[in-house]
């Protein structure tokens, strides 16, 4: 998993046609786990904390042994660096349990697609971070991704309405919370991921964010019946929309770059509005779609890079 192997033969854009094709899969696995967190807890009727816990330490049993298996001296190396342990176990704690816990909160007052959408204005906030480091002003169009995310999220909350809130206050609150938490994902492991690349640091910071969500969280004090809608959704989010679509994802970057594949995980969005539309008959309006496409071109101006820069 740490170096890149390319079959014998293989050329560029066939490996590029393949990494299009694997963040793409990755994208739809993603908005398909937020569309099995509302079934879980809007039709299930199972507590978030309980989802949380199930997501995180699933998902780190996967992330985990392959890790063992596929990059062990890099896991070794990691955790023989006293530094980086600490690192890591702050990147577990308020990155992926704050992105994880939050996301899943926003989930159950609003739906999959409106959570998606309300934790991706996180990179706003990446965004005034890697100005104030970088002791400059954002570019024109850093300023028109913040106009347009703004414009965005008061289309979605309001639903045109001027005058009213469209979704309950916890809703908003949440949101405003899931976009936080996001921030904290993207921005508390960067170190980490220039010393031991992203697939060992994402894995042991999954098992750090496990073990930490067990007593925070207290998953036995609730009653949670494991019918089969619910085993499919904990299974769906866990392995498919949490481990498989990470994997594919590290995969899909290493054969595209990560413009494109930074690009294409809008599908995402637009795959999370349309999985809990027509699986689970959640509505779509007129204004979450232009909210939505307001959004996803935040996302393209203020991830877009030179080309010169990536080649």
């Amino acid at each position: 998993m740490s170096g890149e192997r390319r079959t014998a033969g293989e050329t560029a854009p066939a490996r590029r046609a393949r990494g299009i094709v694997l963040v793409t899969i990755s994208a739809i696995l993603w908005g398909f786990s937020g569309s099995c967190g509302e079934m879980l807890s809007q039709n299930c009727g199972v507590p978030v904390e309980w989802v949380v816990v199930q997501r995180l330490v699933w998902s780190a049993v996967i992330l985990a042994v392959a890790a063992l298996i596929f990059d062990r001296r890099n896991c070794a190396a990691l955790l023989k660096d006293r530094t980086s342990v600490i690192r890591l176990i702050c990147y577990g704690v308020f990155g992926v349990i704050c992105c994880q816990w939050f996301y899943q909160e926003v989930i159950a007052w609003t739906n999959a697609g409106t959570g998606t959408l309300m934790e991706q204005l996180g990179l706003i906030i990446v965004l005034f971070v890697t100005c104030l480091r970088e002791r400059r002003k954002p570019v024109r169009r850093e300023m028109l991704g913040l106009i347009l995310a703004l414009a965005g999220a008061f289309i979605i909350c309001t639903q045109g309405n001027l005058g009213s809130l469209a979704m309950a206050p916890e809703g908003l609150a949440w949101g405003i919370a899931a976009a936080i938490g996001m921030a904290l994902y993207l921005l508390l492991p960067v170190s980490l991921l220039k010393d031991h690349g992203s697939f060992t640091v994402m894995a042991l910071a999954m098992a750090v964010a496990a073990l930490v969500s067990i007593p925070l969280f207290r998953p036995w004090n609730y009653t949670v019946v494991l019918t089969p809608e619910v085993l499919f959704g904990t299974a769906g989010m866990t392995i498919c929309g949490t481990a498989l679509a990470y994997l594919l994802f590290l995969q899909g970057v290493r054969d595209t770059g990560p413009v494109i594949a930074g690009l294409l995980d809008t599908i995402e969005l637009v795959a999370a509005f349309l999985i809990s539309h027509f699986w689970l008959g959640t509505a779509i309006t007129v204004w979450d779609a232009v909210g939505a496409v307001c959004i996803m071109a935040m996302m393209a101006l203020v991830t877009r890079k030179d080309v010169s820069a990536n080649a």
